[in-house]
This record gives structure tokens, sequence and C-alpha cells, in this order.
């Protein structure tokens, strides 16, 4: 229950206890005056009477609205558990997402899951997602560095060159 429902229920039942509280004290204080004070009394007790059947109604409203709500956290909880149909359609290899939007078009154009399927919504999704993974495989990733190493004019050294780039390049430096 929300804040300002249980605020309203609290202020409710203050109303009620108030009412009745004033409903006391005026009796008390109406013993000794006139008819006059009874007609007011009556008055007054029947407004409070009034004021009583609203409330009243009032909690009954709200208590029919939590019911209401009550069944749809019971079917929340119970679309955690998969049906025969979505334990086909993973094995078929759509994802939970694609699950999401099979049951949203389901709903929508109230049709079976097997149905929605071959919606015309469903199948659009289904290629943008395609359309979208090919996007992501066409971009090129960051660059890693260069592979491309100094290259060594061979025929423009002399012997002496020649035999030092060897072993560097083999790994016994002199």
């Amino acid at each position: 229950m929300d804040n300002t429902t249980e605020d309203n229920v609290l202020d409710i039942d203050q109303t009620n206890e108030e009412v009745l509280s004033t409903e006391e004290s005026a009796e008390h204080t109406d013993a000794g005056e006139g008819n006059d004070n009874d007609e007011e009394l009556r008055k007054l007790r029947s407004e409070n009477a009034k004021l009583v059947e609203i409330i009243k109604r009032r909690k009954e409203r709200e208590s029919h609205v939590q019911q209401e709500t009550s069944p749809e956290k019971k079917s929340i909880t119970n679309s955690s558990q998969l049906t025969r149909d979505e334990a086909l359609l993973i094995a078929q290899g759509y994802s939970e997402d694609d699950l999401e939007q099979l049951q949203l078009v389901s709903r929508g154009a109230n049709v079976s899951l097997k149905e929605a399927k071959e919606h015309p919504l469903f199948i659009s999704y289904l290629e943008k997602q395609e359309a979208d993974k090919k996007s992501k495989k066409a971009t090129m990733g960051a660059s890693k560095g260069s592979a491309m190493k100094k290259t060594v004019d061979i025929g423009a050294m002399s012997e002496e060159d020649h035999k030092k780039a060897w072993l560097s390049s083999v790994g016994m430096n002199q």
C-alpha cells in the first residue's frame, strides 16, 4: 500500500474518532439545555451517521482495490515460470529479449505465442536485431598497434653489418 492510501486511512480513522468524541461531548452538554438543542443534536447525529457510512464505503473500496491488484502480483510471480511454448521457443534459439517481445506482440494482437512468431511486428523486430548484429560485426575494432616492422636493405649492407643484423634477429647479440 502506498503512503497516500495509508495517510487517508489514518485520516479517516482519526476523523471517525473525533466525530464520535464530539458526539459524546454533545450528549453531555445538551442534556441540560432544551428542545432546540435536541433538534440540533438529532441533525448532528444523522450527519455523523452519514459520515460513518461514507468512511465505511471508502474502506470497502480500498479493500476491493487491494484485492484487484493482488491477482496481478500473483500473475507476475507465476510468469517467472516457463510455459511449454516458451520452453520450445528457447530451444529453438530465441533469447530472453525475443521472448519478451513475443509476449508483448501476443498480448497486443491477442494471439498465441506460436502465432505471434509470424506477426509482422515480431518479424520486423527480428530483422532489426539481425541488422544491428551485422552492423556491429562490420565496424572496425580498435587498433592494436602496427604490425609493420622496419625493413632492412641487405644489399646496401656491409658484411659486418649483415652479421650484426642477423645475430640480433636470432637473439644472439654480441
